[in-house]
C-alpha cells in the first residue's frame, strides 16, 4: 500500500501537466495542415463595436461607435493592426482561416480570438472561455464596419 504522504510530492510535480498538455494542444492546432493564413483586407476601416442582439444580450453601451471608431489597418497581406478608443492599441494580428472562421494570432503568440462573419460588413469577435480552449461566443462583441 502506498502511503497517502508518498503521493503528494508526485501530485505536485504533475501540476503543470494540464497546462503543458494546453500548450501542445495549441502547437498541434498551430501545425495543422488546415490552418491556412487569411487575407487581411478585409478587415481594414473604421468599426463601431457592441454586444450583439443575436446572442441574446440586452443592448449595452457600445464599446466603439463611428464618432469614436475602432481602427483596423493591413500591415501585410495577413496581418492587421488594431487600435480601440476603450481598449488602446492592440498591436498587430496574423489572420488565419480554419474550420470556416477566422482565427487572430497575436504575433507573439500570446493571445488568439476568433471571428465569424455574419454580413459582408460585420463580424463577431470572441475571446477564449473559462477552459482556455473554446470559443467564447456567449461574450463575443459584434463589429460593424462605420460608412466611409
Amino acid at each position: 500500500m502506498v502511503k497517502k504522504s508518498s503521493l503528494i510530492p508526485a501530485m505536485k510535480r504533475l501540476a503543470p501537466l494540464p497546462a503543458c498538455l494546453l500548450a501542445l494542444a495549441s502547437m498541434a492546432l498551430a501545425a495543422a495542415p488546415d490552418v491556412k493564413p487569411a487575407e487581411a483586407a478585409p478587415y481594414a476601416g473604421r468599426w463601431a463595436i457592441v454586444f450583439p442582439e443575436e446572442i441574446g444580450r440586452k443592448t449595452q453601451e457600445p464599446i466603439a461607435t463611428c464618432d469614436e471608431p475602432a481602427i483596423i489597418e493591413v500591415v501585410d497581406e495577413d496581418t492587421i493592426h488594431v487600435v480601440t478608443p476603450g481598449g488602446g492599441d492592440w498591436g498587430n494580428w496574423d489572420i488565419k482561416s480554419y474550420e470556416g472562421r477566422n482565427p487572430w494570432w497575436q504575433e507573439d503568440g500570446d493571445m488568439s480570438l476568433v471571428t465569424a462573419w455574419v454580413t459582408d460588413n460585420a463580424f463577431l469577435l470572441a475571446g477564449k472561455d473559462e477552459s482556455g480552449t473554446h470559443s467564447n461566443w456567449d461574450n463575443a462583441r459584434k463589429w460593424s464596419r462605420c460608412p466611409a
